[in-house]
């Protein structure tokens, strides 16, 4: 069963929690809205916690990148 990405708490202020299907997506990356890379990490499980305590508060978006694509999402830092 595929596992649809889930991206929490939204907004957040110390980490985000993805929950993904690793068969399909082997990591991600952060950047603010100018397209700046602000980190990039692998997902080597279903859960991986984000730490995004040094991002200043404003919107974010985060990209999952697989094999076969990759989605982006916003997110809020509060």
């Amino acid at each position: 069963m595929e596992v649809s990405p889930e991206i929490y708490p939204n907004p957040a202020s110390d980490q985000l929690i993805l929950h993904v299907d690793i068969a399909k997506y082997y990591s991600c990356t952060l950047s603010n809205n100018l397209g700046q890379i602000l980190s990039t990490q692998n997902l080597n499980s279903g859960n991986t916690n984000v730490d995004i305590k040094s991002l200043i508060p404003g919107v974010y978006y985060i990209s999952l990148k697989g094999a076969e694509g990759g989605i982006t999402r916003t997110f809020v830092k509060k």
